[in-house]
C-alpha cells in the first residue's frame, strides 16, 4: 500500500475543537488504542540512512484486546511529507517475532509508546484515516491525516492538496505541519 500522510503538531487547547470538527464529518469508526512501537535496523544502520522503516507494533485497544503488526516502509516517494510505500502483515506472537528479527541480525533501534484516537472518514470521495496521537515521552499532541492506496496515485499533489484542505477544515494551520519522524523527535528528546 502507498501511504500519503500529513502530520502536524497541535496544541492541547485545540483538542476539543478538533474532535468536534472530526465528529461533524461522521466517522464510520472511532477507536482509542495504545501503540507500543519498536523499530529495527541492521548493524550498518542502512534503514535510518535511507529513511526505510522496519517496525513491530503491539496494539492495545480500549477493551484490552491485543493485535500485532509487522510493517516495512520503503524510502519516501515524497520528500515534503515523507510519504512511503508500506508493506504490513499481522502476526500473533510478539516475542517470537522479536526473536526472529534479532536472530536475522537486526537490532532494536528505538522503542516508544503512542496513545491514539483513530477516526475513519470519507472526505470528498476518499477514505481518510485521522489520528490524534499523544506521545507521552514528548508530552505533545499530533494529528495525522492519511490516505492509503493500493497503487501509486498519479496525482500525489492532488491527494496532498486534499489532505491540506481537510487539515484546514479542522482549523489546523499548515505552519504546524512537520516532516520529522516521531523516532527522530524522541531521539532528540532523549539526548537532552
Amino acid at each position: 500500500m502507498f501511504e500519503i500522510e500529513i502530520k502536524a503538531h497541535i496544541e492541547n487547547v485545540l483538542l476539543s475543537s478538533i474532535r468536534e470538527k472530526i465528529n461533524l464529518l461522521n466517522p464510520s469508526k472511532h477507536e482509542k488504542v495504545i501503540y507500543h512501537d519498536a523499530y529495527y535496523d541492521n548493524k550498518y544502520h542502512d534503514f535510518n540512512k535511507s529513511e526505510k522503516e522496519l517496525r513491530i507494533r503491539k496494539i492495545i485497544s480500549n477493551d484490552k484486546t491485543v493485535a500485532n503488526l509487522f510493517t516495512f516502509k520503503e524510502s519516501p516517494f515524497d520528500a515534503a511529507t515523507k510519504s512511503k510505500k508500506e508493506h504490513e502483515v499481522s502476526f500473533s506472537d510478539y516475542n517470537t517475532m522479536t526473536d526472529i528479527l534479532i536472530n536475522l541480525g537486526f537490532e532494536k533501534d528505538i522503542e516508544f509508546i503512542k496513545e491514539c484516537e483513530n477516526y475513519y472518514i470519507s472526505y470528498k470521495g476518499k477514505d481518510i484515516a485521522i489520528t490524534i496521537a499523544f506521545l507521552p515521552e514528548l508530552k505533545e499532541y499530533y494529528i495525522e491525516l492519511e490516505i492509503l492506496s493500493e497503487f501509486m496515485d498519479k496525482d500525489i499533489k492532488e491527494l496532498k492538496r486534499l489532505l491540506l484542505e481537510l487539515l484546514s477544515d479542522l482549523t489546523v494551520s499548515e505552519s504546524c505541519i512537520i516532516a520529522s519522524y516521531y523516532t527522530d523527535l524522541i531521539v532528540e528528546k532523549r539526548l537532552v
